[in-house]
């Protein structure tokens, strides 16, 4: 609904020709209006919803990727550039160089996990 037809539906009702004003169908007509805006909103909030849980699932399955690595090895050859393996305990939560990885334990305080 354009907003002069909006106008011309609030304007007073006149006596003699009964057009234009309130009428009992403006009170439907605006509830639609809203009805349509709401669904619409609340579309476009589900779509958000699913987008989010989406990169929610990915990040838990890095993040346990990320894990099942560091569980599986002893660190990262080359990583120093000087030959040495980097110990995983240096790279994580604690280590000399944990903001490598500092993300993934941020990720973990916030409750990020595979729920499968």
């Amino acid at each position: 609904m354009t907003p002069e037809q909006i106008e011309q539906m609030e304007a007073p009702l006149d006596p003699e020709t009964h057009a234009g004003g309130f009428t009992p169908m403006w009170g439907y007509v605006v509830a639609w209006e809203k009805y349509k805006e709401a669904a619409a909103h609340i579309i476009a909030q589900r779509e958000q919803i699913e987008a989010l849980e989406k990169r929610v699932k990915a990040a838990d399955a890095l993040a346990d990727g990320i894990e099942s690595i560091v569980s599986a090895s002893a660190g990262v050859a080359g990583l120093h550039l000087n030959g040495d393996i980097a110990p995983w305990g240096s790279l994580i939560e604690g280590g000399n160089f944990e903001e490598w990885l500092s993300s993934l334990a941020a990720y973990r305080a916030t409750g990020g996990q595979d729920d499968e």
